[in-house]
């Protein structure tokens, strides 16, 4: 760009000689109106020079901001989409994972509903107390103990058999309150509910632990597509080359004004110039044509004005239109510190894609532990709702049992007394024999011939764990085993 030579302070010309002055003078101040005017105009056809490379200078640069702000605002929209990827990832491993933890509410609340039920039904001593070692579900709190002395004894021998299953009967009765009973939680191992519990919520924790490393990834993301975008430069609403058209439009009816001015400053100062010459030359000049000149003499000072007026016009749009070029030349330095923003962009969102496939494997492998948890919940919960069963089904065949023990005390009874009858009458027979015809049988002919039949007993041959079960308890078995 041309360097611009600073505008000329103008000098106002002295003003003209009245009606009468010497044509000397008016010629002085034509001449000055003319050198300044001139200064002026050339000063003025220089900046507009330079306005014109400025405005090509300014359409390329604006050209090339233009350009390379596409170019930022594309990459900010696939930055955006990176952004709009991780919520939607984030968002759905969080979605996950509550809909995981309204799966253990729904688990959890399902186990302690079939712990309290466990915990409601109590357990009658008779069946416990004489069971050795510990609870098939791992319970150490199952009794141990030596038999009661009122269950049934292991030999079976008439009326002493019958008084056994008479004495089970005497210890149910004497059991103390049920308030007091043991129940079905009771032979659980629940410390194992509780570590397994505990362990599903420290892997829950780990889940949160994990998704949290990517939690404010969008967040930040969005913040340094915001910062890049709010950097751009900012385009006018009117486009520039409309701005610059009209300056250039407005700087050249200036310089046509200024260079029409000047003509006729030329012109006048001609005409002053010849009256001088032809009053040197011994000529004699019309007192009105002295007249005119000196009125057009007049007139200078305020051509001049408006030259003045319009140099500083031209040399106020060549400000503006270098003010223009020193913000695009602004803008492109601004361009540069965004490709240096948009590096580390780069490199972050690289960092947060990998960052996020690593979240989203350990996630994944969490929530496969955990879903795993909950199935071992699950089969927890159907082994207790199999124990509850099994418990209904143990009173039920207690109590069946018992009936058989009592079926066949009825017939050992019945058959111990039939023993003693016929042992009676083979008795009766011996005693008969040996009167009639004892006298004639010396004695050492048949020496036990005297002996009484032999006393026939009935004895059981193993252990009859058969308990009697209260009515109450039988009908809250039927109610399980319907409720199952």
């Amino acid at each position: 760009m041309p360097t611009i030579a600073p505008h000329p302070v103008a000098t106002e010309p002295t003003s003209p000689a009245r009606t009468g002055s010497s044509l000397a003078a008016l010629f002085l101040t034509s001449k000055k109106a003319l050198l300044h005017g001139n200064n002026v105009c050339n000063h003025a056809s220089t900046l507009a020079a330079g306005s014109s490379n400025l405005t090509v200078d300014i359409l390329t640069l604006d050209a090339k901001i233009q350009w390379l702000t596409r170019n930022v605002i594309g990459q900010l929209k696939a930055a955006n989409s990176i952004a709009k990827y991780l919520e939607s990832e984030r968002d759905r491993a969080h979605s996950v994972a509550r809909e995981w933890d309204r799966a253990r509410s729904r688990r959890t609340r399902s186990l302690d509903a079939i712990l309290d039920q466990l915990g409601n039904q109590a357990v009658p001593p008779s069946l416990h107390k004489t069971v050795s070692g510990s609870s098939v579900f791992g319970s150490p709190r199952s009794d141990t103990g030596k038999q009661l002395p009122d269950t049934p004894q292991l030999g079976i021998n008439g009326k002493a058999s019958l008084g056994a299953s008479h004495l089970n009967q005497e210890s149910d009765q004497t059991v103390q309150e049920r308030s007091r009973w043991k129940t079905l939680r009771d032979f659980i191992d629940e410390r194992s509910i509780e570590e397994a519990l505990e362990r599903i919520e420290e892997e829950r924790l780990q889940l949160d632990d994990s998704l949290a490393r990517s939690y404010d990834f969008p967040q930040a993301l969005d913040e340094q597509i915001s910062a890049v975008r709010d950097s751009l430069p900012q385009f006018s609403a009117e486009p520039i080359l409309h701005e610059v058209h009209r300056h250039m439009t407005e700087q050249d009816r200036l310089v046509h004004a200024m260079a029409e001015d000047l003509e006729g400053i030329a012109r006048h100062f001609g005409q002053v110039k010849d009256a001088l010459q032809v009053e040197d030359d011994g000529g004699v000049i019309d007192m009105d044509d002295i007249r005119t000149l000196d009125q057009d003499t007049n007139e200078l000072s305020a051509v001049v004005r408006d030259l003045d007026q319009s140099g500083r016009s031209v040399e106020d749009l060549h400000e503006q239109l270098s003010a223009i070029k020193t913000s695009k030349l602004q803008d492109l330095e601004t361009h540069q510190a965004i490709l240096t923003r948009l590096e580390d962009l780069e490199e972050t969102m690289v960092a947060m894609l990998a960052e996020q496939d690593a979240v989203h494997h350990e996630a994944n492998f969490l929530l496969e532990t955990l879903n795993s948890r909950l199935m071992e919940l699950e089969k927890l919960e159907e082994a207790y709702l199999a124990y509850r069963r099994s418990y209904a089904r143990l009173l039920q065949e207690m109590a069946r049992r018992e009936r058989y023990r009592a079926e066949m005390e009825e017939i050992v009874h019945g058959m111990v007394e039939r023993l003693e009858r016929y042992r009676d009458e083979e008795i009766q027979r011996r005693h008969e024999f040996f009167t009639q015809e004892g006298e004639f049988i010396p004695e050492d002919l048949c020496p036990f011939v005297t002996d009484p039949p032999a006393r026939w007993s009935l004895a059981n041959t193993g252990e009859d764990d058969g308990r009697v079960i209260a009515e109450g308890l039988l009908e809250e078995a039927c109610h399980i085993l319907e409720d199952t």
